[in-house]
């Protein structure tokens, strides 16, 4: 008996064959990478020299960056102290860079909540050596993701919440200026000032003795050298996974 074999048939089935065989391979290779995603080290940022790495605990690892270091390794120019269940992070030098508008990346097999908070307020930027902040303040809370980049103070100081804060406050801001930058200029002799900088001895010497009820016509940051800035950023990590929260705090300079 000869059978006749239907060409057109037979390429049929051997394409559909072929789809089959690549559809299973695509989604053996898909089932696969999903388990590498799981089970494969992640290379992280902190892998680079210039990325600070801070272990929280055996199951969180935080790392922030890209930074400048003033020495060769970044971890220099910070001091990490753990105190009271917060880890501190402070500025060793004030050429050391801040760490608003930096990447931050947290690694945890665990489920977090991660939110900043910034404590933001005005500065006062005579002193050269120490930064003084005026004791007024406010704080602005965001929420972000495990991987991403805080937001930089520009961001910050031109929230609603803080230019309302700003707003409300501004005659108790102008006085607190007022009297650091007097505090301040007082301290030093008068012929010592002149001779080293004559503009700010110029300045000093108008508004020393100005009218308090006119403080509000001065420039704050031109003639009363204030400007906003935050003082600290607060990092709160919460582990869903053990109900505990984990804090780290970011100083711009060591509290005395």
């Amino acid at each position: 008996m000869i059978t006749v074999v239907n060409f057109k048939d037979n390429k049929k089935m051997k394409y559909l064959i072929h789809l089959f065989i690549g559809i299973v391979s695509i989604l053996s290779c898909q089932k696969n990478r999903q388990k590498d995603n799981v089970q494969s080290p992640v290379t992280l940022p902190n892998d680079s020299k210039n990325y600070l790495s801070i272990k929280v605990n055996n199951d969180i690892n935080l790392s922030i960056g890209e930074l400048s270091s003033v020495n060769e390794d970044v971890s220099q120019d910070y001091k990490i102290v753990t105190k009271d269940d917060t880890i501190y992070i402070v500025k060793q030098f004030l050429e050391s860079d801040d760490l608003d508008g930096k990447n931050i990346k947290i690694l945890s097999n665990h489920k977090l909540d991660v939110s900043i908070k910034y404590n933001a307020g005005f500065k006062f930027m005579g002193d050269e050596k120490k930064p003084t902040y005026l004791p007024i303040d406010y704080i602005i809370t965001k929420r972000i993701n495990s991987e991403s980049k805080l937001p930089e103070f520009e961001k910050i100081n031109n929230d609603i919440r803080f230019q309302k804060f700003a707003k409300v406050n501004s005659q108790k801001i102008y006085t607190l200026s007022y009297n650091t930058f007097k505090k301040y200029y007082e301290s030093i002799p008068e012929n010592e000032l002149k001779s080293c900088c004559p503009s700010d001895y110029e300045n000093y010497s108008k508004l020393k003795k100005i009218d308090r009820n006119h403080l509000f016509n001065l420039d704050l940051e031109k003639q009363l050298l204030t400007v906003p800035d935050y003082k600290s950023i607060i990092i709160e990590i919460k582990d869903i996974n053990v109900s505990k929260k984990y804090v780290l705090a970011f100083r711009k300079y060591e509290e005395e």
